[in-house]
């Protein structure tokens, strides 16, 4: 008799990332999967392969569901300085909602597992390299716009952008008060002559 599955993938994947989210990898078991996702254990082996296969899809999963609602107005053509700006008063807000303190899964992930495993190590680096991207196209349009001064080095100011976003993740995670996540945001939005 062929296997069905008798859970929802999607629905599955999001219980099962909210758990590493909150947890991190190592202090997530399997039991834990179980009975947050209501899978069977053979289900889950048979979708996934293993731990390691599910938090793989996860990481895909939380890029395409979470991340890419977080920078909807970054991944715009055109979006600007004002765009960037906007994104970090975003983060500041989130940062007000106690359930969602978790900071970034992909941030916890580096620190967890990026120097212990290659595969999550480039994905971490790919997150990294796409996020600064972004925030590279955001000041060259601003730059063509004359709205920031032509002598921005984009790309140095890009990945500052980037070490910030991940800096405020982890006092999300570390859960230090949302006045103090606003100020180091805004702060070092005034060091790249950005507020």
């Amino acid at each position: 008799m062929p296997w069905e599955k008798s859970f929802d993938e999607d629905k599955a994947l999001d219980a099962a990332m909210r758990i590493f989210w909150e947890k991190g990898y190592e202090a997530t078991s399997i039991a834990d999967i179980i009975a947050v996702t209501k899978a069977s254990r053979y289900g889950l082996y048979h979708l996934f392969g293993d731990k390691r296969g599910l938090f793989l899809r996860v990481l895909d999963h939380y890029l395409e569901t979470v991340i890419c609602g977080y920078l909807s107005d970054l991944l715009m053509k055109d979006a600007s300085v004002e765009t960037i700006r906007i994104y970090f008063e975003n983060l500041i807000s989130m940062a007000e909602k106690p359930e969602i303190r978790f900071g970034c899964l992909i941030c916890s992930t580096a620190i967890e597992l990026a120097a212990k495993d290659d595969l999550i190590r480039k994905k971490v680096h790919n997150y990294f390299d796409w996020l600064t991207s972004l925030f590279e196209r955001a000041l060259q349009n601003s730059i063509d716009r004359k709205d920031i001064p032509a002598c921005t080095n984009v790309r140095e100011s890009a990945l500052y952008l980037t070490g910030l976003t991940q800096g405020g993740a982890v006092f999300a995670r570390s859960a230090v008060s949302s006045l103090t996540i606003a100020i180091y945001f805004r702060t070092g939005l005034q060091v790249i002559f950005l507020n």
